[in-house]
């Protein structure tokens, strides 16, 4: 379960500016009240008492002839680059004239979001989409370095990379390379001059054979991965297929009302597709011939969407797992269209396309070259020190909860304690012969044009994907990129897994102060931890087999929570869209987020107890580190979106919208409203609270 899928935009994303709310939850010990001190000119000062708001002076001097009064002890500032570049990051972003206990969104992220437009070749921007695109710029140097490596793999990652940018010989080719690959696919009849199927038409089976070797699924898909109920083995997966315009875009067909804008993109999308290779290719076939054809493809999707079961409705794995031998299945085998559905404006420059090249088909080799030049190995120690903090601090959650019984409480703390953590990169990526083993079976070669590179890839990834069929289930796998900026849970694994590319500021850094990073990356990595524990992670045992380990009552008890969660999030209504969060599906997401920002602020008062407080940032030094640590966590999610990427996500993406996890999370935690002085029943201190975790 990544953090942000790019719908996901993501999460993410997706953008995903989702986990930056993490709350101020004092475990216990006794937080500093607030002043909320509101000036003529209408500024909102939040400043804790006995520390002066103007001066930043550590020291005071008293006459000796002069009685001896009570001075109040000033705060201690640091100075140094990383306090001084986390300060510059947060203050740039903050819209200070707000009232945090009423809008902490626009508080945290005011002037980042009216500073930053969407760039055009974009859909959504924010902190998050910012830094990808740090990565990519990142990548996007090494790759057109003119290095030549002695490992084979990463001298196959700067070609793919390559050939993907030689749009030159791309455009000699014309379409002729894509009608190859649709005779392969048993072409396509809308672009015959008869618009007639061939004569000798594949079989079904060699039809799926053949749309598999180019990674296209039809109808359903199928993959390999874990046996969710021994996870020892790897096992075959059937699943119902991906709808046209996207994995959740049953609403876009069936709510012809609401959508028949986007529904006219995709049919426009189509003609002017077909348009341009018929003329390349000189096929004389009508545009009202065509055109009745698309109406016929939309007519058939539209069934299709009816029969597809709602991703909200996919939430019970035990539901979803129906286990066959494959004999048994041989019965059932027989530039306008992105602006409508998302609001870009413009496509992406060629070279953000091309570095995605060698991230997808040598993930490893590709994390290999980013790790070497932009993360460092004290990083991935202090982040292995923050995940120690924050399994204590759920262990220390689930002691201390009322609704669990003994018996599921300890199951749940060994689960925890189970889990497998994957920090920055594996230890594959500094072996160059590991490495280069691990792609020798791939044989990329400087004179592959980007259709044979890619057609090479796609048959190579999906004969690996089979081979492990012959292999057990290895759960301690990396195998996402390092060069990525996401998160993940995986429940078959009982893992967590984070990449370099997210372990980059301003969401962390070893040279920034604690209360920034766990406010940050430290609610990124609560989130992923519970996960395991949320609605769907929470069917699966510490070993990662689907079992329910717990008991009747606590299970009971869990569902009643999780539902105010539902309920919660169900009445928010997104902005631009006049359409509601939809709670069930993005339930997992939204107890991630309110579980893990608790654990991040749980582990970060551990660390002071044990190290002292921290001193405060320059230019912030009203704000005491509690109130710095949510600040870290909202500035986590800065951001905007187009109305349409607006629209998407809430239909589609099972995260919720930004504002939403800064305010859902916040206005159930108590250590936030006492960080804040927040009124009762003000918007982030309302009297009704949602806890799962």
């Amino acid at each position: 379960m990544p953090l942000l899928e790019p719908a996901n935009y993501m999460h993410l994303t997706t953008n995903e500016s989702h986990m930056q709310l993490i709350s101020m939850t004092d475990g216990g010990d006794k937080l500093v009240p607030i002043v909320v001190d509101k000036s003529t000119s209408g500024m909102h000062d939040v400043t804790p008492p006995l520390v002066p708001s103007e001066s930043e002076s550590t020291t005071t001097t008293t006459p000796s002839t002069v009685p001896p009064t009570t001075t109040p002890k000033q705060p201690d500032i640091c100075f140094t680059p990383g306090c001084v570049r986390a300060a510059t990051h947060l203050m740039d972003a903050m819209n200070q004239s707000v009232d945090p206990c009423e809008n902490f969104f626009e508080f945290a992220c005011g002037r980042w979001n009216s500073y930053h437009p969407i760039p055009d070749d974009m859909y959504v921007y924010g902190t998050f989409a910012h830094v990808k695109e740090q990565v990519r710029q990142q990548l996007r140097v090494l790759l057109e370095r003119e290095a030549n490596s002695t490992s084979r793999s990463i001298n196959m990652v700067r070609m793919s990379y390559k050939a993907c940018m030689n749009q030159t010989e791309l455009n000699q080719l014309k379409t002729s390379l894509l009608f190859e690959t649709l005779k392969d696919l048993d072409d396509w009849p809308m672009l015959r001059n008869d618009g007639k199927l061939r004569e000798d038409p594949k079989s079904t089976t060699d039809l799926l054979i053949a749309a598999r070797d180019y990674g296209v699924d039809i109808f359903f898909q199928f993959y390999v991965y874990a046996d969710s109920k021994n996870t020892s083995y790897n096992t075959l997966f059937f699943d119902q297929g991906t709808l046209t315009l996207g994995r959740g875009a049953r609403d876009y067909y069936l709510n012809t009302s609401m959508f028949a804008s986007h529904i006219n993109a995709y049919r426009r999308y189509m003609q002017d597709i077909s348009h341009i290779l018929r003329l390349d290719e000189n096929i004389s076939r009508s545009d009202v011939d065509v055109h009745a054809d698309i109406e016929k493809i939309i007519e058939f999707e539209t069934e299709m969407a009816k029969i597809v079961v709602p991703e909200e409705e996919r939430r019970n794995n035990t539901r979803l797992y129906n286990k066959r031998n494959i004999s048994d299945m041989y019965e059932y085998m027989p530039q306008e269209f992105l602006r409508v559905m998302t609001g870009q404006q413009q496509s992406a420059p060629r070279w953000k396309e091309c570095v995605s090249v060698p991230t997808t088909i040598l993930p490893l080799a590709a994390g290999a070259i980013y790790v070497e030049e932009h993360f460092m190995e004290h990083d991935k120690s202090e982040a292995l020190e923050m995940i120690g903090l924050l399994l204590e601090a759920f262990s220390d959650l689930v002691n201390e909860n009322n609704w669990m019984d003994d018996a599921t409480k300890r199951l749940a703390i060994i689960k925890a304690k189970s889990m497998i953590s994957n920090i920055g990169y594996p230890d594959i990526t500094k072996d160059r012969n590991r490495l280069d083993e691990q792609y020798k079976l791939l044989d990329i070669q400087p004179t592959d044009n980007y259709y044979d590179l890619m057609k090479k890839s796609l048959v190579w990834m999906n004969n690996r994907e089979f081979r492990k069929l012959l292999k057990p289930f290895d759960k301690r796998e990396f195998d996402v990129s390092p060069a990525i900026v996401n998160a993940f849970y995986s429940p078959e694994k009982n893992s967590i897994t984070f990449p370099a590319g997210i372990l980059q500021p301003p969401f962390f850094s070893g040279e920034f102060p604690k209360a920034v990073n766990y406010g940050a990356i430290g609610a990124v990595i609560g989130h992923e931890i519970t996960h395991g524990f949320d609605d769907q992670g929470s069917q699966y045992d510490k070993d990662g087999n689907l079992f329910n380990w717990w008991s009747a009552a606590s299970l009971q008890a869990f569902d009643e929570r999780r539902q105010c969660i539902v309920q919660q999030y169900s009445n928010y209504t997104v902005p631009q869209t006049n359409i509601n969060v939809n709670g069930k599906l993005t339930q997992g997401e939204n107890i991630a987020d309110n579980g893990g920002v608790k654990e991040s602020f749980r582990a970060y008062k551990k660390y002071v107890r044990t190290h002292g407080e921290e001193p405060r940032l320059p230019g912030l030094s009203k704000y005491s580190n509690e109130q710095i640590f949510f600040l870290s966590y909202a500035h986590f999610w800065c951001g905007q979106k187009k109305q349409a990427a607006a629209m998407q996500q809430v239909l589609t993406d099972e995260h919720s919208p930004e504002i939403f996890r800064v305010f859902g999370v916040l206005s159930n935690m108590e250590d936030f409203s006492a960080a804040y002085n927040c009124p009762v029943n003000s918007v982030l201190n309302p009297s009704n609270k949602c806890v799962v975790w």
